[in-house]
């Protein structure tokens, strides 16, 4: 690896990790973080969707979820890396038609994980919280 992508890889890890420290200050609610301290399995652009998932969701969290804790973990399953996020908030209403879940930021991270051929579902029950999965097949 050339010393260009030695600096990338460093700054998103930095950056996420910068990412989370805010989450942790704004907020009373339990961060649980399963998550190797590198990266190192995923392409730039990868990262990069796993770091803007994330942000998406803390954000979806805070403004709408109500959750009292969070868990980001990161597993791998067969022949894929499986990055869960799940909280314990009250759910989305897919039906909602007061309040569209295209405007919760939910089609923005499909068109990320499209982009780099993820898979990313999300589950939600009442009252049970939401889990949202980013399926990444290993190369």
């Amino acid at each position: 690896m050339n010393i260009n992508n030695l600096l990338r890889r460093f700054c998103l890890q930095q950056t996420r990790a910068g990412l989370i420290q805010r989450f942790k200050a704004r907020c009373e609610i339990s961060l649980i973080l399963d998550l190797p301290e590198n990266f190192n399995h995923f392409t730039d652009e990868e990262e990069q969707t796993i770091y803007r998932i994330t942000q998406e969701a803390l954000e979806n969290i805070l403004k709408h979820a109500r959750a009292s804790h969070v868990r980001l973990s990161l597993e791998k399953q067969s022949t894929n890396w499986v990055y869960t996020i799940k909280d314990d908030g009250k759910s989305i209403d897919f039906n909602n038609k007061e309040t569209p879940f295209e405007g919760l930021g939910i089609q923005g991270m499909q068109e990320r994980a499209n982009a780099i051929g993820a898979e990313l579902h999300i589950h939600s029950q009442p009252d049970k919280g939401t889990i949202i999965q980013l399926i990444i097949t290993s190369r």
